[in-house]
């Protein structure tokens, strides 16, 4: 989305601000951030794998309890 192109629904404002903030538009896309708003790990798309997801999980916590 181009950043004049007009924001007819929802799922476009959502696609706009992933597209402007993440440059990737994915749906789902998740993204831990802290109290700041920075990222804490890399947002990924959709993780079938519960396991693989856990540790996505986790690896945000680790970055949010060890931020300087």
């Amino acid at each position: 989305m181009s950043g004049d192109q007009e924001i007819a629904t929802v799922g476009d404002k959502w696609a706009h601000f992933q597209s402007l903030n993440f440059k990737q538009s994915s749906q789902p896309l998740y993204v831990i951030l802290n109290e700041n708003q920075e990222i804490l790990n890399n947002p990924v798309g959709y993780t079938p794998d519960e396991a693989v997801y856990q540790q996505w999980l986790e690896c945000g916590i680790h970055a949010n309890n060890n931020k300087p």
